[in-house]
């Protein structure tokens, strides 16, 4: 029996090669998956732990949402699965991958810790969501477990108050149903064996759930908590897409009624494409902004979702055209990847006679994803 291969642990490889579980080959400033992944290489030489973040901490006077990275050090005495510290590093380094802007950052380190400190179903799943993060910057199987066990708890404990929703719990539910995708989300990252197409649609079911939730705690919740999860607005009414994506649209509608038989999955398929469309304004209203992913996951029909966990071919197509909106979030934490594998996994699942539907969107991730960028400029 021949001797196993026996190769050089690297310890001292990037962060992202290590929350990506592969081998590094240390090349600075940037190693070559990196490269390769348009990602941004960093080594973590002190424990320091590298965070998605839109807030430049060099400029506190400035809001800058295409900023990369955030640097935040925790010290390696403490215990990371401590309620403290998971509370601590919530306020400061998870809340920076959470709001959409100053004031929300705000709100998330006074309020939200507030409501969690009086609220043990918020404060479970806020321990959820900061034990998520930490197991993908710094793999761990305590932290996944963690994670699991409080994001458990929070469900238990939330039932009875989703039961009967009052101005007593109304904010911390609110809070609730925002943090809740982050798990979710968070959790592909660590259990990369997850279907892409399978949790996209479990996805949109959570969304539309928090949408529901945010309507029965309007009159009660905190405004601005409130505003966080409202449906986004662009805000530029005589604004244009470019000719790239206009014939990107008119090609899928065409396609869908040439090719769909059924008249209520065709017409909800169109409903798709218009909220696509939406979306693509959105993103160029808005660039990296949470929230421009929200209208299409939220009102999509219930018929379209089944179509895609079916793998029906005109709803697979569509859904790698807004993957494009979710790759373009790829610099936020959350986001970061899973447009990517929306579209690669609807490439393996498209017939022979559908592939070149997807061509444009394969093209867009393969091509430094600025391509992306410059195809929502007006002409």
């Amino acid at each position: 029996m021949p001797s196993r291969k026996h190769h050089r642990k690297s310890r001292t490889g990037c962060v992202q090669c290590k929350a990506r579980r592969t081998k590094c080959d240390e090349g600075k400033p940037s190693c070559e998956k990196c490269i390769k992944r348009d990602d941004r290489c960093s080594f973590n030489d002190s424990a320091i732990v590298v965070l998605q973040s839109r807030y430049s901490s060099n400029d506190r006077h400035n809001w800058d949402p295409g900023s990369n990275l955030w640097l935040g050090a925790l010290s390696q005495t403490h215990d990371k699965s401590s309620p403290l510290t998971l509370m601590h590093h919530c306020a400061l380094y998870s809340s920076l991958s959470i709001a959409n802007h100053r004031e929300a950052l705000s709100a998330w380190r006074q309020l939200v810790t507030d409501l969690a400190l009086k609220h043990d179903f918020l404060r479970h799943a806020i321990f959820s969501v900061t034990s998520i993060q930490l197991a993908i910057l710094q793999p761990s199987a305590v932290h996944t477990k963690t994670a699991m066990q409080h994001y458990s708890t929070s469900i238990k404990l939330a039932v009875p108050q989703l039961a009967a929703i009052t101005e007593e719990n109304a904010s911390a539910l609110c809070v609730f149903s925002r943090v809740l995708p982050l798990y979710v989300r968070g959790l592909t990252k660590v259990l990369p064996t997850i279907d892409p197409i399978a949790q996209t649609c479990e996805d949109f079911h959570l969304v539309r759930g928090i949408a529901a939730l945010g309507r029965r705690t309007q009159q009660w919740s905190n405004p601005l908590l409130r505003n966080e999860l409202l449906l986004p607005h662009f805000s530029n009414r005589s604004a244009s897409l470019s000719k790239e994506i206009e014939d990107q649209l008119t090609m899928l509608s065409t396609r869908n009624h040439e090719t769909t038989p059924d008249g209520l999955l065709r017409e909800s398929i169109d409903e798709a494409i218009d909220l696509l469309r939406y979306s693509f304004f959105l993103l160029q209203d808005r660039p990296n902004n949470l929230t421009i992913s929200a209208p299409f996951a939220m009102l999509v029909s219930l018929r379209f979702i089944r179509a895609l966990e079916t793998h029906e071919p005109m709803a697979l197509t569509v859904l790698s055209h807004f993957a494009l909106v979710t790759h373009s979030l790829r610099r936020v934490m959350w986001m970061h990847g899973w447009g990517m594998q929306v579209i690669e996994a609807v490439a393996k699942l498209l017939p022979a006679e559908w592939q070149t539907c997807i061509t444009w969107p394969l093209n867009q991730i393969s091509d430094d994803g600025g391509i992306v960028k410059q195809s929502l400029e007006v002409e």
